[in-house]
């Protein structure tokens, strides 16, 4: 897999970071302008849900940026 870079995303590209050791991935949507659109809630439970902003790097949390064709 190529490594991908911000300026390789197009506004609404599918993109994701894996956590915690490959356990899970974390999915969100490049709004453009180094934001990411994405669900936020505590963990295994439905508490706080929210659909957020957030910049790339946050949304990464020192991941490797990887995005679905």
């Amino acid at each position: 897999m190529k490594k991908i870079t911000g300026e390789d995303l197009i506004r609404g590209d599918h993109i994701f970071v894996r956590r915690k050791g490959l356990l899970y991935s974390h999915h969100g949507i490049y709004g453009g302008e180094k934001n990411v659109i994405h669900f936020k809630g505590a963990e295994k439970e439905k508490r706080d849900p929210a659909v957020i902003i957030t910049d790339t790097d946050n949304f990464l949390n020192g991941g490797k940026l990887r995005k679905l064709n």
